[in-house]
């Protein structure tokens, strides 16, 4: 802490449990209070009681952004983890396809096909996938490291490091969304409510049950491994996010928005042929759409998440719809929203002054249509 004779000070503040500090800091910027005497005061005040009233019931939801957490999930889908990522106010990583082997990683199975057969092809298509990736390594390596000699000036450790780091980025293309892996992530208690939110009405069995698993670990004490080993446990003890973790349930809105959606889309791009791939013609794995209408981009982008078609066919029919005929594909996104619910995240929003959500434009200039499997992985 730094004090000079104006009276300025600048201090860093111990980590605390995410609901109290959070607590501490919106009641620094609505009281007169020093930062110690806010911090003494939620000591002595249930933090639950605020989070109920100013959180849930008047919805002032920028105060959980002034709690953090450490969250980490093992032995996840990497399905799972791309989903769990997909937050716009998250920070975090996950176990490196590229820096580490997945040779001897398992791989989800998911409940429904357990003990049929289709897990024995499943298991069968899995294995000859984790086989392939694991003989081909060795191979890659001696074909790069002839093709890209180690610089003299370079230390023989940090060449392997390089050239094995090489090597998985060919062969991690082979690795199934099913590959089993670990995501850590440091985020804000309000994108923690509303990822609990979105995996508790997944319609994914594996993300129902890591949100399950997600609200549990909110309502204990955290791993406290780092103040064991330095001996200072004092504090630690208290549940994660307790009074968030109480309120989290899943959202029939979430639940139901993209079953609504794929049959509408199922129904609209049927009259237009679309819903037959020998329909489509020629199409590029990667391609990079031109700017057009916000409206044309907002309705293509909702069909375009629940169904098969390129993204370029789609808007080429949404295009030539009537703008009842455009909005009705949006009115179908939405109609069943209430204010507290999040939209879809295919359908992109904008804060105006006034508070008040409004369509606007995607995040790109230049939409872009990928045919490759997320993250490298094939879509098994």
């Amino acid at each position: 802490m730094s004090q000079d004779q104006s009276g300025r000070r600048v201090m860093a503040i111990a980590p605390m449990p995410p609901e109290k500090s959070a607590y501490a800091l919106a009641r620094y910027s609505r009281s007169p209070d020093s930062i110690e005497q806010s911090i003494r005061w939620v000591y002595g005040h249930s933090s639950e009681k605020f989070w109920d009233q100013f959180y849930f019931d008047y919805g002032h939801a920028s105060i959980a952004d002034l709690g953090h957490v450490i969250i980490c999930f093992e032995e996840i889908s990497e399905l799972a983890a791309i989903r769990l990522e997909d937050e716009p106010l998250w920070d975090g990583q996950a176990k490196s396809s590229r820096y580490q082997n997945f040779a001897a990683s398992r791989w989800f199975v998911p409940g429904q096909i357990r003990g049929s057969e289709t897990e024995a092809v499943y298991e069968g298509i899995l294995r000859s996938l984790s086989e392939i990736y694991r003989l081909l390594h060795d191979p890659l390596i001696a074909y790069l490291s002839e093709r890209d000699p180690r610089p003299e000036s370079m230390k023989p450790a940090d060449y392997q490091r390089t050239i094995a780091a090489r090597a998985f980025d060919v062969t991690r293309y082979l690795l199934p969304l099913a590959a089993k892996t670990n995501v850590g992530q440091v985020v804000s208690i309000r994108t923690l409510e509303k990822q609990m939110t979105r995996l508790l009405s997944s319609q994914l069995p594996e993300l129902r049950a890591i949100g399950e698993d997600l609200k549990e670990a909110c309502q204990r004490p955290p791993v406290n491994l780092w103040g064991e080993l330095c001996g200072q446990s004092a504090g630690l003890s208290d549940p994660l996010a307790p009074t968030l973790a109480r309120h989290a349930k899943a959202n029939a809105y979430q639940e139901s928005v993209y079953s609504d959606l794929a049959r509408h889309a199922k129904e609209v791009l049927r009259g237009a042929g679309l819903d037959q791939p020998e329909n489509w013609g020629p199409v590029e794995l990667v391609e990079l759409i031109e700017p057009h209408h916000p409206l044309d981009e907002i309705v293509a982008t909702l069909l375009y998440r629940v169904s098969q078609a390129p993204y370029r066919k789609i808007l080429e029919v949404v295009k030539e719809w009537s703008e009842k005929e455009k909005h009705a594909t949006i009115e179908v996104a939405t109609r069943q929203r209430r204010l507290t619910f999040q939209y879809p995240s295919s359908l992109p929003m904008r804060r105006t002054r006034r508070k008040e959500l409004s369509c606007g434009r995607p995040g790109t200039a230049y939409p872009s249509n990928w045919s490759m499997p997320s993250d490298a992985k094939s879509p098994l």
